[in-house]
């Protein structure tokens, strides 16, 4: 199914998390809170892995996919992009 900004914002929480899927692992994770985010999902090594895109609706769906085109190519090249994927500056602690 191909994802748009009006197919993600008309998407209604179920009582249980479910997921939409594109292409490539490509997915759309509906929570029965109504929060949605993207996600890839793919293998790595041998084993599944998920990585966090990012949560709709401060990531729109052209962000989205450029986030997943550049980790489909990083998974091609053999690297893992969570290795890769810039973290949540912590604050600094002052003593």
């Amino acid at each position: 199914m191909k994802l748009t900004e009006l197919k993600i914002r008309s998407l209604q929480p179920q009582e249980k998390e479910y997921s939409v899927r594109e292409v490539e692992g490509f997915v759309l994770r509906v929570r029965p809170s109504g929060a949605k985010s993207y996600y890839y999902i793919y293998d790595f090594n041998g084993k599944r892995c998920k990585m966090l895109l990012g949560t709709w609706p401060a990531t729109g769906i052209a962000e989205a996919r450029k986030k997943h085109m550049e980790a489909v190519l990083q998974v091609k090249r053999g690297i893992d992009p969570r290795q890769t994927q810039k973290q949540p500056e912590q604050p600094e602690e002052h003593f």
